[in-house]
């Protein structure tokens, strides 16, 4: 974690639960992808019906979403360093996200199968 130098242990510990969360993602999707039917539904704010339907490819638009949050957040946080608790935030609110991303991703897998 040395390359990031974020500040506290705090923040490292946010990026490094946040990275897991993408690594299970990857992992789960992987693990599922063969037994997910042609279509899957992603976009629950949708009517019910078609438009709710993706390729079960789309899926990895989760936890790609969640990589490119972080690394954002860590740019981001370059510029923060002087307000700690902006980049507790933003370090905390990505992890949320991913944690999210990750209760989303299990629960339209769980539904299909």
């Amino acid at each position: 974690m040395k390359l990031l130098k974020l500040t506290g242990s705090l923040n490292n510990l946010a990026v490094i639960i946040s990275f897991l969360f993408i690594l299970i993602m990857g992992g789960i999707f992987f693990v599922f992808y063969r037994q997910l039917p042609p279509q899957v539904p992603l976009f629950y704010s949708l009517p019910w019906g078609e438009r709710q339907l993706v390729s079960p490819s789309t899926l990895l638009f989760l936890p790609s979403l969640s990589l490119v949050i972080l690394v954002i957040n860590v740019l981001i946080s370059r510029f923060l360093m002087a307000y700690s608790f902006l980049v507790n935030v933003l370090f905390w609110s990505g992890t949320l996200f991913s944690f999210l991303a990750l209760i989303d991703l299990i629960k339209i897998i769980t539904t299909i199968l």
